[in-house]
């Protein structure tokens, strides 16, 4: 329990979903989570002018703090499938080898067959199964209940990949690759010992039973092998912005803990949060919004409008039109408002195949100067593309709902996107068949930006 005296609103609680930032190594604990488990360290990225930035993929950032589960049923089951493997090797050891060719197999006396005791292991299994699934029940019961409850100094906590939902671990067994007196640690799905961390302050003043306030500085021991979640001295051969994570029992590391999203309990789970990945889709035309190939004039990606129609409606949900919503300080999450404090709060579209982001920008060419039919002078014709992988300024997008009561934006409703810096929206073109197009069957257009909000460009 927190002691008196020490602010829950200002305290680590069950549930919250942060990231762990290592001053010593300038980066962030992270995970790619499936085609790689390692634990590494993500480096800031440092632009032109000399400032860093987050890193790119931040969602491999993410980790959401639970509690220490039960495993006691999963640890039976394991070992006795082990111990029934064995047998089942041993066994098959023990049957007659066939004879070569010539070979005379030498007498063997009749020895008196006694029946074998029949073999339980079968019902162990079913019951140490069903045990299993119980356990399972259990702990989700106690995350549910214990969510929302402070962490305090002195507490046995894990550490949940989102992006995976698997589970930072150490491996004692496992010498680390690059740095050889230290173990390994990575991400495992199962829970075992060696994803239970105790937390300790890096503060003499703290003491166990305090509240874990949401920026301090922590280490984290693993209480069975007493090693600490450390970072390595240095880079990865080849990978400058990585480091490899493992686990050593005199290095400590400090983790300074950045709060992206709080747990709320009865938060209601269709409203649209930082870090989701979506679908803008024009209902209108039956497109989404999807990036093209490089242009060779600009060097940007082409952004377009594209859909399928006929046999090919599935090529409507492929991959090339998924965009992960990010908020203009990355490491910051929650639910995405339209506004803050009387302000538009801005976002970023990162594309998921490519990690473009979303931009409008002015063409560096002079434009001609075009007068329109009263006779006024036309402002300069900004376009949409997806810019490299950098966060800049023309990627930040506002939210602009049909409805003026809401103040956060809900999934699968009508939005128009504004943006920030040229404030224009975002228009869908003339829909008309490209026939450049590989697939048959398929629809594109070249969405444009203009200054007025008008309701058939609409956004979903």
């Amino acid at each position: 329990m927190a002691k008196e005296g020490d602010d829950e609103s200002n305290s680590l609680q069950m549930g919250d979903i942060v990231s762990l930032f290592s001053e010593e190594g300038n980066g962030y604990l992270a995970s790619e989570g499936h085609a790689d488990i390692r634990a590494l360290l993500y480096h800031l990225i440092a632009d032109m002018f000399g400032d860093y930035q987050k890193p790119l993929k931040f969602g491999d950032c993410l980790f959401r703090v639970l509690p220490q589960h039960s495993f006691s049923a999963a640890k039976s089951l394991k070992q006795l499938k082990r111990k029934v493997a064995k047998k089942q090797t041993a066994q098959e050891d023990t049957k007659p080898k066939k004879l070569k060719i010539g070979e005379i197999e030498a007498p063997v006396e009749e020895e008196e067959i006694v029946p074998e005791e029949e073999d339980d292991s079968t019902a162990q299994l079913a019951r140490l199964e069903e045990q299993c699934i119980q356990e399972k029940i259990a702990n989700a019961e106690m995350v549910e209940e214990l969510n929302g409850t402070p962490v305090t100094y002195g507490m046995t906590i894990q550490l949940q990949h989102v992006k995976s939902g698997m589970y930072i671990a150490t491996q004692p067994k496992l010498v680390a690759e690059h740095e050889r007196s230290c173990s390994a640690v990575m991400l495992q799905e199962r829970v075992a010992s060696g994803c239970f961390f105790r937390v300790e302050s890096r503060y003499k003043f703290r003491e166990d039973g305090s509240s874990v306030l949401k920026t301090d500085e922590i280490f984290l021991i693993n209480m069975k092998v007493e090693q600490y979640l450390h970072a390595g001295a240095r880079a990865l051969p080849g990978q400058k912005l990585l480091r490899e994570v493992n686990a050593s029992q005199t290095l400590p590391t400090r983790w300074k803990i950045s709060m992206f999203s709080e747990f709320k309990r009865g938060q209601d789970a269709v409203k649209l949060t930082a870090g989701t990945v979506v679908r803008l889709f024009h209902p209108e035309s039956d497109t989404s919004l999807t990036v093209g190939a490089s242009n060779a004039e600009t060097g940007h990606c082409d952004v377009l409008l594209q859909g399928f129609d006929g046999e090919a409606q599935l090529e409507k949900h492929s991959t090339n039109a998924m965009w992960m919503v990010e908020r203009e300080d990355v490491v910051k999450g929650g639910v995405c408002r339209l506004m803050e404090a009387g302000v538009p709060v801005t976002y970023r579209f990162r594309h998921m195949a490519t990690g473009r982001y979303l931009s409008a920008i002015l063409p560096e060419a002079p434009i001609a100067v075009v007068k329109d039919e009263e006779g006024d002078l036309q402002e300069s014709q900004w376009s949409l593309n997806a810019n490299d992988m950098t966060r800049e300024k023309a990627s930040l997008w506002c939210f602009e709902a049909n409805v003026t009561s809401i103040d956060k934006a809900p999934s699968c409703t009508p939005v128009m996107l504004r943006h920030a810096r040229s404030a224009r929206y975002i228009y869908a073109g003339e829909v008309n068949k490209d026939k450049t197009d590989p697939y048959e069957g398929a629809i594109a257009s070249y969405p444009t930006l203009g200054a007025m909000p008008l309701a058939e460009h609409t956004l979903v």
